[in-house]
């Protein structure tokens, strides 16, 4: 079984027979998350940004 992910709608959707507004928050599986983001239905999750140390540069 797939795990699940929240989400947040930006779109009115019915998820499992009930309606959510935009803004809110669901738990969806994985190849759920990947339908409704192709739909335009879920903000896209923003981009996980590692810290690295800096290296070299001017002194």
């Amino acid at each position: 079984m797939s795990k699940t992910i929240k989400v947040t709608l930006v779109k009115d959707h019915k998820h499992a027979g009930v309606p959510h507004k935009a803004g809110a928050k669901i738990d969806v599986t994985e190849p759920t998350r990947d339908w409704l983001l192709g739909l335009g239905v879920i903000e896209a999750a923003a981009p996980v940004v590692e810290d690295k140390p800096k290296t070299g540069g001017a002194k």
